[in-house]
């Protein structure tokens, strides 16, 4: 991973080299047969900027590789970082996770409480209900065999 700025400094630096070989009146080195038939042709000033094209070169990739080399360390250092907070982050959705299932089991004992009191409760109105019945329906006996009894007496 390079970034742009070190993209243009090398794109840059070879356009350079190759202005400078341009108007030198040779091609560029990656143009060429080989270096040893560019050594050959070329006088000695051409050659000191030859040397200075591989010395550009070198430090161009000692440039790419210690950017390499620190965005590998950054890397392993976000995932180290990264990782204590995944592991950590895992654990609180593990814990929740049981919660949810403690609530969950507690909220169903709860219903069948709840469904349990409202049944005794249902059952005790019941039975008030029945013996209120049947106190109304033995008064009413009562009543009808008072009247039945003063009716049997007015007619005697």
């Amino acid at each position: 991973m390079v970034s742009d700025n070190d993209m243009s400094t090398e794109e840059s630096g070879t356009e350079e080299m190759e202005n400078e070989s341009m108007q030198s009146g040779s091609m560029p080195s990656s143009e060429t047969g080989s270096p040893s038939q560019e050594m050959g042709t070329e006088t000695a000033t051409q050659g000191g900027k030859s040397k200075s094209k591989a010395g550009g070169r070198r430090a161009a990739l000692r440039i790419l590789r210690e950017n390499v080399d620190s965005v590998s360390k950054d890397l392993s250092s976000f995932r180290k970082s990264h990782e204590v907070g995944s592991k950590r982050l895992e654990k609180q959705v593990s814990s929740l996770r049981n919660e949810v299932a403690s609530l969950k089991s507690y909220i169903a004992k709860e219903n069948s409480r709840a469904k349990d009191k409202q049944e005794v409760l249902l059952n005790k109105i019941l039975t008030k209900v029945n013996t209120q019945k049947a106190k109304v329906s033995a008064e009413k006996a009562k009543v009808k065999s008072k009247v039945a009894a003063r009716k049997s007496k007015g007619k005697k």
